[in-house]
């Protein structure tokens, strides 16, 4: 999962059938999930801040989805 998310956070640019605004959708609806370690949440976390700025602004959608990660209990998700 970690090197999934990397590579979409790094290179979703170069996709040409899908803009990043899909990306960022898509990648958003991992935040639902339950994992197992809360790093991997981090790690979505940090995959939509790379797509974000891509994109050059940040959709209302994302940043509400972020802000309930602000005060997480996990200081791997307060880092990123």
């Amino acid at each position: 999962m970690y090197v999934c998310l990397q590579v979409v956070g790094e290179y979703a640019y170069l996709l040409e059938d899908m803009d990043t605004e899909a990306v960022i959708e898509k990648v958003t609806t991992l935040l639902g999930s339950k994992f197992e370690e809360a790093e991997t949440c981090g790690w979505v976390v940090s995959a939509l801040t790379k797509l974000v700025s891509q994109l050059g602004h940040l959709p209302d959608s994302v940043q509400s989805h972020i802000a309930l990660y602000l005060n997480s209990t996990s200081t791997d998700v307060q880092q990123v």
